[in-house]
């Protein structure tokens, strides 16, 4: 067990005595993950293009546009170690150079589409640290006080990068095919990386500490270490209501009598949602319970339980309105878990451990993002219904209290001693 030594940023501080350039830490850690999540989600959104291209079937399509995320789910843990190893400036250096050379590396092999999938497997494979990297950056330059908002408003940058690329990449997609908008993001993602790099300085109170164990042990420490993979597992399961909502929520809402546009408009309502309550959930941790993420999230759960539950309530005698609002609501619940949850695996961690707790949390995501969809198709497949499968999924979300109950948060996170 790694003995946790914390930067000066980990104390309380006064607002006075806090440095301003934490904020332009978080724009810069903002501005990368975003550039990182228009890659990796922009992938699957040049589908059209791909299955042009290349004449696939569905299937092979699926397997394509999946080969980066399906890299970064094998990755995620050695990658927070190996950012716990080097540090986040290395980490990030490395990532973005070796995932953008990957990338643009297709437009060598655009005729054979099992190439172009295998060099975006492993710019997966091997860009993992970038996102975990704007993570720790942010864990390490605001104190418990403002943390869970701070992290709340990074993790924003997730849902942003997807708009952007719902925007853009398909417009791009009409003029070049698949080569220019896979261009562009990489090139992208490469700038974002750049300017971070440039912002990136240490936490309040000099260098912290490296990890000093090798990469390996670094893994093997958070996956032995039982708090943080109830934390993880607690992940795991909330992160299904946002797949399947993005998966199948258009498909449901049509299939009740709504139109294509209130269908894209209900999506689009639930990021908002997400955006906004990532934001208000993160000041609750921060004020309301000073800086305890637990018992924040204990009362996000059964919240999102009961809002993804209503979903098997609609029908189309409903207003157009009442069902914009009640997704805003579900996304402001379902989906504004997680910077509290990242925030309080992290904090577990402590900062030398950091990056490998949150590669832990990213590989639990990433995992819950494959099997979500295929699961609650099956469900709904089997029960011919959908309303029997949003009723499983708030089952399943309410089963998130179990991991949440066992995990002990720190105390120095936790003014109120909860745990």
């Amino acid at each position: 067990m790694i003995t946790d030594t914390k930067p000066a940023g980990e104390a309380l501080r006064s607002p006075r005595t806090r440095p301003r350039y934490r904020w332009t830490i978080l724009f810069s850690a903002f501005l990368l993950q975003a550039m990182y999540t228009l890659l990796q989600q922009g992938i699957p959104i040049l589908a059209p293009f791909f299955h042009t291209h290349f004449d696939l079937s569905l299937a092979g399509l699926g397997i394509l546009v999946s080969s980066f995320s399906a890299g970064l789910v094998i990755s995620s843990i050695p990658s927070g170690a190996l950012v716990d190893r080097v540090g986040e400036r290395w980490s990030v250096t490395a990532g973005a150079a070796v995932g953008c050379c990957l990338v643009l590396a297709t437009l060598l092999v655009q005729h054979q589409a099992w190439a172009v999938g295998a060099l975006l497997f492993l710019a997966g494979l091997l860009s993992g640290t970038v996102g975990i990297s704007s993570s720790k950056s942010v864990f390490g330059w605001f104190d418990p006080r403002e943390r869970g908002l701070a992290m709340g408003v990074r993790q924003i940058a997730i849902p942003a990068g997807a708009a952007i690329g719902a925007i853009s990449l398909p417009l791009l997609g009409t003029i070049g095919g698949w080569q220019l908008p896979l261009t562009a993001i990489a090139s992208a993602q490469l700038a974002s990386a750049a300017i971070f790099l440039v912002c990136l300085k240490a936490p309040p109170g000099g260098n912290p500490a490296r990890a000093q164990t090798t990469v390996w042990h670094g893994m093997a420490g958070v996956l032995r270490d039982p708090p943080m993979v109830l934390a993880a597992s607690l992940t795991f399961v909330l992160v299904f209501s946002q797949y399947v909502l993005l998966a199948y929520l258009i498909l449901y809402l049509t299939g009740e009598g709504y139109s294509a546009f209130l269908a894209s408009l209900g999506l689009l309502a639930v990021q908002l949602g997400a955006v906004g309550g990532r934001m208000f959930w993160g000041q609750v941790s921060d004020r309301a319970f000073r800086g305890a993420r637990k018992p924040a999230i204990r009362a996000i759960v059964p919240l999102a339980s009961a809002a993804v539950a209503s979903l098997a309530a609609i029908s189309r005698a409903w207003p157009s309105w009442l069902v914009v609002l009640q997704l805003l609501l579900v996304g402001a619940t379902a989906l504004s878990w997680n910077g509290l949850v990242v925030t309080l695996i992290a904090e577990l961690g402590g900062y030398q451990r950091a990056g490998a707790a949150i590669g832990l949390n990213s590989a639990a995501a990433y995992f819950g993002a494959l099997m979500a969809a295929p699961l609650f198709g099956a469900v709904v497949d089997r029960s011919h219904s959908y309303r029997i499968g949003f009723l499983a999924l708030a089952c399943t979300t309410l089963l998130g209290l179990i991991p949440l109950t066992l995990t002990h948060e720190p105390r120095a996170s936790s003014a109120d001693g909860d745990g």
